[in-house]
């Protein structure tokens, strides 16, 4: 099977330093914003994992029964260095108030002896406040430091062990917990599992696998630890089966698995190195040596984990630098949004003041149509809504369209029509003219006065007019609903635009709210000043449409008359199918003609009123729609409403305020003063954790591969594939320490730079180099053999490699950069320049 993370040999240093890198990005804190590159160590209690974390640590003694250890994590950093040393501290949970963070922070176990681990541990609890009783769990994190000649350089996090059935100790709903937060850490996509079985029970009963597979479903993050190998029969297919598997895989997991046989109970005493020769031994019997001795073992999963995760790390480093930046923007477009902290008067009449004008900027642009403020996103809906004179214009222009399609109660008809109104309801009422007709007979006979037969009282046209058009005030009040809400919600969102949310809600509260309420009042008014003419008194208008209408009216009535008096005398209307034209031929009596069309009775005097009554109050209706909807629109809508609201807030309103006021509207509340607090500890977080991975860069480069076998590597890890060493200039005390006590390259393959030779054979950088290497620096490049290959040179953006060889390969140079500021192009040798007199060597390792 092709491994998930390809064989890569590292040097000690150039290990040390990215696990530095992980390592310094964890104790500034970034792990709560970002997640980091962690080997997570998962398993059932009775599994086997602390004896696999004892093994991996050199002999750290973790407790053997999951107590109060399954209360929280606990991080191992191991190193490899000259010197034992340790170091052990608390990682407090970035939710905790600050005082029991920094109390924690400063935490020192009461017992420095590692033999007995358990007390720290009960030590660290108690600093948790973890009540033994109570079975709590913490989000603090319990941090082991270890370095030592003989430690492999790994990070590991110990998770509590999942267990199924409650006892006196733990209970089943503690279980869930455990459950919880070990998927939570597998969820997690730079979290690489370490899943602990037991050979004594068959795989599929072992719930961590089915765990793994529900987090990592493609296995490209999950290598499976087989342990208690020693419980198997010989020649039983259980032992068949987990042989199997170590040597071959299942293809579940891509990582692979391991095997390692642990301590008993009767071993239990044994010293580390009595463990590793047993474990030793017994993977040299009979039925376990054609297992490869890369799959099983300690010694050999140290290294396996060191590679692992050191790809890993090379691997997500890029997208770790990425989620950085994002999240330092992001934070200082909080901080922005928040203002500058304000904790006396001026401040805050300050801020009110700067807040004031960019409200009413924005507010004119609203109200004006000028949408150029990214305020105005027109991608989606919420930039709409914040578009007010687009709102309202298309609000106006619904009103209209409903008025004249709902405005009025009846809408007349020669013939009812099977439908309905325009909206398949009865509004307006459908009548037919002669129906209505008789109606407004009704209306003309209970108003008569002293008028003569075939004269109505003009009253009768302002009654009929104030019927028709009874729908119109509620169709105006819920237009002018529709324009406060939508006003309201404008404002809204321009004072969260420029202010913190709890400012906004204050200046909403105690300085918009009145200031809008009078302004609604005017609407209110304006709209009601609109309406009254057409609810009360009588029908007034000097506009020439209506003796139009009217007239249109009278003419399309007599027309109809004539029509129907014609068809009696000739025995055919006017008019033929379609409205085409009637030719009448022969003789007729034109005085028997006139007297036909001239002749009228006394029911046909009052229904003449009834039609010349409707007609006018028709005409009427027509012009005193299009007069309600502009002036509703010109009166109440611009002028009494949109024309006052860009001094809602001007800054005469704030010189106004009295410093009590001032204090009540523009001081902090305690949420944004937490908010500014949490931002600014996350800006600062991320901002060291960027000066940190800047030192780092990771580029992808073609580079000549000159002599296959010549490499550098750690004892038992050598392989074939080539490694380049480039060096950079150590920048600080702690780089130029190592840097001095380590021989990165022999004398015989040193370089200088700005060597001419072989120009020809200059390669040039992709651009993904081009962007890492911006400063000019000195580096080096060697095979470790004798063959030399140089550099011409190197400064910017440029990188010229001599003695190319015809196969080029894709190689990953990772290097630490510094502050060093000395110019390329300098003839000195790389060895013995910069302040330190030592370059800092990082592998360019092949990913071929």
């Amino acid at each position: 099977m092709e491994p998930m993370y390809p064989e890569v040999h590292w040097q000690v240093q150039e290990h040390d330093e990215l696990l530095d890198v992980v390592d310094s990005l964890r104790s500034q804190g970034v792990q709560h914003y970002i997640d980091l590159p962690q080997l997570i160590v998962c398993g059932d209690q009775s599994a086997g994992k602390s004896s696999v974390l004892e093994a991996i640590s050199g002999g750290l003694r973790f407790p053997t029964r999951d107590t109060l250890c399954t209360r929280f994590a606990t991080e191992l950093i191991l190193r490899r260095g000259p010197t034992s040393q340790t170091r052990i501290s608390i990682i407090p949970d970035g939710d905790r108030p600050k005082t029991e963070q920094d109390a924690l922070a400063g935490f020192v176990p009461p017992i420095t002896n590692l033999d007995q681990f358990p007390a720290i541990i009960d030590a660290a609890a108690t600093a948790m406040g973890i009540d033994p009783d109570r079975k709590t769990f913490s989000k603090d994190t319990l941090r082991v430091e270890l370095s030592g000649p003989t430690q492999p350089h790994l990070i590991l996090v110990d998770l509590p062990g999942l267990y199924h059935a409650g006892d006196e100790h733990q209970s089943t709903a503690d279980a869930e917990v455990i459950r919880k937060l070990v998927k939570s850490y597998m969820g997690k996509q730079r979290s690489i599992i370490l899943a602990v079985v037991s050979a004594q029970n068959i795989l599929p009963m072992q719930v961590v696998t089915e765990y793994a597979k529900e987090q990592d479903p493609l296995g490209e993050r999950t290598l499976g630890i087989i342990t208690k190998p020693d419980t198997l029969e010989a020649g039983s297919a259980k032992q068949s089966d987990y042989q199997e598997l170590v040597r071959r895989d299942d293809g579940k997991f891509k990582l692979g698995w391991h095997m390692l046989r642990n301590r008993d109970y009767s071993t239990r005493g044994c010293s580390t190195a009595e463990r590793d020769q047993a474990e030793e031994d017994f993977f040299k019997q009979e039925d376990w040596k054609a297992l490869p001795k890369g799959r099983v073992g300690i010694q050999s999963l140290r290294t396996r984990l060191s590679k692992i995760l050191l790809s890993h790390i090379s691997k997500e480093l890029p997208e770790i630098l990425r989620e950085v930046e994002s999240g330092i923007l992001k934070c200082e477009e909080g901080l922005k949004e928040l203002g500058s902290s304000r904790d006396t008067i001026a401040l805050q009449r300050k801020y009110l003041r700067d807040a004031s004008k960019k409200f009413s900027d924005l507010m004119k642009d609203s109200i004006g149509g000028d949408y150029s403020d990214p305020f105005f996103d027109p991608r989606n809906e919420e930039g709409y809504k914040r578009r007010l004179r687009a709102v309202i214009q298309n609000i106006m222009s619904g009103f209209a369209e409903e008025m004249r399609l709902r405005g009025h109660s009846v809408r007349l008809v020669d013939s009812k029509p099977d439908h309905h109104g325009p909206d398949g309801t009865d509004n307006p009422q459908v009548r037919t003219r002669d129906e209505f007709l008789e109606y407004v007979k009704h209306r003309m006979r209970i108003n008569r006065g002293t008028e003569l037969p075939g004269i109505f009282n003009p009253s009768v046209i302002g009654e009929l007019f104030r019927d028709q058009s009874k729908g119109w005030e509620a169709i105006v009040h819920r237009a002018r609903k529709k324009l406060m809400d939508a006003t309201e919600d404008t404002i809204t969102r321009a004072l969260g635009h420029v202010t913190d949310q709890s400012t906004a809600y204050a200046i909403q509260l105690y300085l918009i709210q009145s200031r809008l309420g009078t302004i609604g009042e005017g609407f209110h008014k304006k709209t009601d000043e609109v309406l009254t003419p057409h609810k009360k008194g009588h029908p007034a208008t000097l506009n020439h449409y209506f003796i139009e209408n009217l007239q249109k009216k009278r003419r399309q009535e007599s027309r109809k008359l004539m029509a129907e008096k014609l068809a009696n005398f000739f025995g055919k209307g006017p008019e033929g199918e379609g409205g085409s034209d009637q030719f009448y031929e022969g003789q007729f009596n034109m005085r028997a003609l006139l007297d036909s069309l001239v002749m009228q009775t006394e029911v046909d005097f009052e229904r003449f009123a009834c039609i010349e009554a409707t007609n006018a109050m028709e005409a009427y209706y027509k012009v005193a729609l299009k007069s309600v909807i502009d002036s509703f629109n010109t009166y109440a809508v611009e002028g009494a409403l949109m024309k006052e609201l860009p001094n809602i807030l001007a800054a005469e309103v704030v010189d106004k305020l009295d410093d009590e006021a001032v204090r009540k509207v523009a001081a902090e509340s305690a949420e944004s003063i937490a908010q500014r607090a949490e931002l600014e500890q996350k800006h600062s977080t991320l901002q060291q954790s960027l000066k940190t991975l800047q030192r780092l860069k990771i580029a992808k480069i073609s580079d000549p591969i000159s002599e296959p076998n010549a490499i550098n590597s750690i004892g038992p890890e050598a392989s074939s594939a080539a490694v380049s060493t480039v060096s950079v200039e150590p920048d600080s005390p702690r780089q130029r320490a190592r840097a001095s006590s380590t021989a990165l390259t022999s004398p015989d393959s040193a370089i200088g730079l700005g060597d001419e030779e072989d120009d020809e054979n200059i390669s040039k950088p992709t651009e993904d180099f081009r962007r890492s290497y911006t400063s000019p620096r000195r580096y080096v490049t060697s095979t470790g053999s004798p063959r030399h290959r140089r550099i011409s040179s190197v400064q910017g953006d440029t990188y010229n490699a001599a003695n190319k060889s015809p196969a080029t390969e894709q190689v990953y140079a990772t290097t630490l950069l510094g502050d060093d500021t000395t110019s390329a192009g300098s003839s000195s040798p790389v060895h013995g320049s910069g302040s330190s007199g030592q370059p800092r060597r990082v592998s360019i390792r092949s990913h071929s």
